[in-house]
Formats: C-alpha cells, structure tokens, sequence
C-alpha cells in the first residue's frame, strides 16, 4: 500500500543535492598532464590505449576482411600497454598473440626499429630471445599522442586542435 506513494520533499531535495554535486564534480574536471596525479595520468593513459586496442578488435569483428588494419600501430599500442602494466614483452610473445601472421610482426619491428620507434635488444642469457621496448622517442610520443587523444574525450567546451600552419602558403 505504501509502495507507491510519492517520495517526501527532503528525500527528492536530497537526491538533487546529490545530483547536483555530481553534475558539478564531472564538469570541474582537471587538465589532462597539468593537474592530475602521475597514478591518476599514467591511469588515464593505460585506459586510452585499452580502449584503442579494444575498438581496433571490435572493428575487426564487425568488419571481418575489410582492410582497416595497421599492424605498425597495434605492435606500438601492444608494446605501450604491456609497458604500462609493468610487464617486459619479448618479440615471440608478440608473434604468438596470434592477432597478426608472425611475418607481419617481423617486419613491423624492423621497419619500427628502423624508425627508432622501438628498441630491440637480444636476452643476454639467450641470443635467440628479443625483447622490444618503446625508445624514448616512441614512448613520448605515445604519452603525447594519448593525452591529446584525451582531449577530445573531455565533457564541456573544446579548444580547437592546434594545427602546423605553413607561413609560406597565405
């Protein structure tokens, strides 16, 4: 009998209190890199690029054969998480994960090592085992290229993306 009676006045101000607290915390929201914690940005990040091997699969999924692939990027993307989980990542590990032809992997490290992109190095305990990291360079520029990613990602007003504008062409 009681079931359906209307909530009472304090409860339904409680409620737009707690709603208007949560509506206020989600739109005062640090800037990405500035504000943020190292544990908060490096969370950020992770996430960012889950989420970007996670659509490259779903997309894959949804569009068997079609040929949306960059196998450059998800050996960068890959190397990135595994780094960022802390985990050191052999080149056969790579290989194995059995998304790409093993092939395809090869020649990606060689043409990404040879951008300097990402670093190879032989296990001193083993010289048929590589190990493969991101190089400075590589690693920069997936931290720079996910925070800006996270831009874009942000509730509220968008600055407009900062473009190279050629002085020479106006």
């Amino acid at each position: 009998m009681f079931e359906d009676a209307p909530p009472s006045a304090g409860a339904v101000r409680a409620l737009a209190q707690q709603l208007l607290h949560w509506a206020n915390h989600l739109t005062v929201q640090p800037e990405i890199g500035s504000a943020m914690s190292e544990e908060d940005r490096h969370d950020l990040l992770l996430n960012l690029a889950l989420v970007a091997r996670e659509v490259r699969r779903l997309r894959a999924g949804l569009f068997p054969g079609a040929p949306f692939a960059n196998p450059a990027w998800d050996v960068m993307l890959d190397l990135f998480i595994q780094e960022m989980n802390g985990f050191r990542t052999s080149l056969d590990h790579l290989s194995l994960g059995g998304e790409l032809p093993a092939i395809t992997i090869y020649e990606c490290v060689d043409a990404l090592v040879g951008l300097g992109l990402i670093e190879r190095t032989s296990d001193r305990f083993d010289h048929r085992v590589f190990w493969l990291s991101l190089s400075v360079r590589g690693r920069q520029g997936m931290f720079e290229l996910l925070e800006r990613s996270a831009e874009y990602a942000r509730p509220g007003p968008r600055r407009a993306p900062a473009r190279d504008v050629d002085a020479t062409a106006a």
